[in-house]
């Protein structure tokens, strides 16, 4: 397994991946590649921090937010008082604002997504950076907060999606 040796704080590239996946992904104090190849960073706050022994489920939830989805999922985590991650592409998140601002108010995470879903490894690298700037800029002028992890749309990335991702 190879290290990633920089990461924008805070940035982390994620995958669409299995349960079993996702659990295995948790990591220590160091960067580290999941089985899908993509670096996952555990930060150091006392709510993100996991007992070994504590069964959990990650669920994440992609391409929102999305009128007639997206409420109905987030009236769901909230009855059963669940936390997700949302992946949200910024083209909809304009049109998705109050879903954008309830996702964050009731405590859930919110990814980015890209702008419009391309394939990245087909993207120059201007338009890396437009997919995933515009999105963090257009996710924290609505919730105050800009995106912490990344989830590129069909898992696909190349390094240089991977450096963008890593710069300080």
């Amino acid at each position: 397994r190879q290290q990633v040796e920089k990461h924008r704080p805070g940035l982390v590239p994620v995958v669409r991946s299995t349960m079993a996946d996702s659990v295995s992904s948790v990591v220590s104090q160091n960067h580290r590649m999941t089985k899908a190849g993509l670096a996952v960073v555990e930060r150091s706050t006392k709510e993100n921090t996991l007992s070994i022994d504590e069964k959990v489920i990650a669920l994440t939830f992609d391409d929102g937010p999305r009128a007639g989805v997206t409420n109905v999922i987030l009236d769901a985590l909230k009855k059963y008082d669940a936390k997700a991650t949302f992946f949200v592409l910024g083209s909809r998140c304009e049109a998705g604002a109050d879903l954008l601002k309830r996702m964050a108010d009731e405590g859930h995470e919110i990814g980015n997504h890209t702008w419009d879903h391309p394939k990245m490894t087909s993207e120059g690298a201007s338009g890396i950076v437009k997919q995933i700037d515009r999105t963090n800029e257009i996710v924290k002028q609505i919730t105050g907060t800009a995106p912490t992890l990344f989830r590129p749309p069909y898992g696909l990335y190349d390094e240089r999606v991977s450096s963008y991702v890593g710069k300080e």
